[in-house]
């Protein structure tokens, strides 16, 4: 009878005991393929950075949707108390790198559009009759290239040549709906030489004390010598975070007296960010782009005059994608 008891006994303990030590041994399976995977990524990472070493051309193209729903009915505290908007934004940005012992090429290719669906429902005075508009408004349009291009006498520093341009791209007219070009009015190309410092393959720095800038078009812009200042940085954190940041600064020297203009109301900067959560879902991931701007003409031409040194600024939300680097 003990011998039966003893077996019973057992046969309860061992299948609570095998489980346990089961997973003991899964746990420590995990551990090692862990460590395998660790070792991999180093590995992955050591040799990503000796490819980016290699001298040659490098390229790249990111960029960023993004799509915005919102809409009230009958909320009194607004301009407009019933109105449904869907707002559009798409940016992206394009490079193509050379670097060898002696000379290098950057260039680079940025564009943003973003466009506003607004429609307002009101009631008719006469009839008591729901009445919808539509309108399409263009809330952001950018387009900008630009070339630095160098000579290198060390390492780090190098004599550089440097051009860039900027316009917008199209635009919509609030009362007819109709989509305009907006190409080269305004435009703004700029050109200029000097020095440019570079420590590693992430940063490119330039100071160009001998430019010129002119604006289009040119019965209604003026143009200006200065000097240029621009800053280019290109990184990625924690194998995920990515950080991509163009900095552009035009210091002009001398004014438009026919437009009673300073030298200060002609110096602009312009300055782009992008920042990107990589491969969430099929090398889809999410982006938020940032653009800042102060430029005193712009506002000038459009009758802006008190908030004419303002802050200029255009954003974007929305799910990202990257190819090359």
């Amino acid at each position: 009878m003990k011998h039966k008891q003893l077996f019973i006994l057992l046969l309860i303990i061992c299948p609570t005991l095998l489980p346990a030590q089961s997973l003991k041994e899964l746990k420590a399976l995990r551990k090692e393929k862990r460590v395998a995977r660790n070792e991999v990524s180093n590995k992955i990472d050591s040799l990503t950075k000796v490819i980016q070493s290699y001298p040659g051309w490098k390229t790249g193209f990111s960029g960023v949707f993004g799509m915005d729903f919102t809409g009230s009915r009958n909320w009194f505290a607004n301009a407009i108390e019933t109105n449904d908007t869907r707002a559009y934004s798409t940016s992206f940005n394009a490079f193509a790198n050379y670097d060898r012992k002696k000379l290098f090429s950057r260039n680079n290719v940025n564009a943003v559009l973003q466009v506003q669906r607004v429609k307002n429902i009101n009631i008719n005075d006469d009839t008591g009759e729901e009445e919808t508009t539509t309108k399409l408004i263009s809330t952001a349009s950018n387009f900008s290239i630009s070339s630095l291009n160098g000579y290198k006498y060390s390492e780090e520093f190098s004599i550089s040549l440097e051009m860039g341009y900027q316009t917008g791209i199209l635009n919509f007219e609030e009362d007819e709906g109709k989509v305009v070009s907006i190409f080269n009015d305004p435009g703004q190309l700029t050109a200029s030489i000097g020095g440019s410092w570079s420590p590693n393959n992430n940063l490119v720095f330039s100071v160009h004390p001998l430019g010129a800038q002119w604006n289009f078009p040119t019965e209604d812009y003026s143009s200006s010598i200065g000097a240029r200042i621009s800053g280019i940085y290109n990184n990625t954190f924690f194998d995920f975070l990515g950080w991509a940041t163009d900095l552009r600064v035009f210091i002009a020297y001398l004014g438009d007296e026919s437009q009673d203009y300073t030298a200060g109301d002609l110096s602009t900067w312009d300055w782009t960010n992008t920042f990107t959560i990589s491969d969430l879902i099929g090398g889809i991931g999410v982006g938020f782009t940032l653009g800042l701007r102060r430029n005193k003409q712009l506002a000038f031409n459009k009758n802006i005059i008190e908030e004419a040194g303002q802050l200029q600024m255009y954003y974007a939300l929305g799910l990202s994608y990257a190819i090359g680097g």
